[in-house]
């Protein structure tokens, strides 16, 4: 999923779901607490584990996602002009090694 590879990097937890676990551990009980994290038995909040973090990333709506992310763009750098758009698309070979393929096109 595009969306979960994008809010792994802004989180800078570029492996998601495992990196995240470990971002969280650093939040504060205030930020758990606004994430929806339960309270445990001594009325803190536990950071969230990778399964957490899976089943919220397959409740996301990428569409959804994917409208904000492009509005939050064009209210930081204005407008797309229509001429000079670049569609990006990225695969990960299966037997590939760590390496990436991009394509870009206009």
């Amino acid at each position: 999923m595009v969306a979960s590879g994008l809010l792994a990097h802004l989180c800078g937890a570029p492996r998601g779901q495992k990196d995240w676990a470990k971002f969280a551990q650093g939040l504060s009980q205030a930020q758990r607490g606004a994430l929806g994290v339960r309270r445990q038995a001594d009325g803190k909040y536990p950071a969230p584990s990778q399964p957490t973090f899976c089943r919220l990333m397959k409740r996301i709506d990428a569409d959804q996602l994917e409208k904000i992310f492009l509005q939050t763009q064009e209210q930081i750098r204005g407008p797309a002009p229509p001429d000079e758009l670049i569609v990006l698309d990225g695969k990960e070979p299966r037997h590939g090694g760590p390496d990436q393929i991009a394509c870009a096109s206009s």
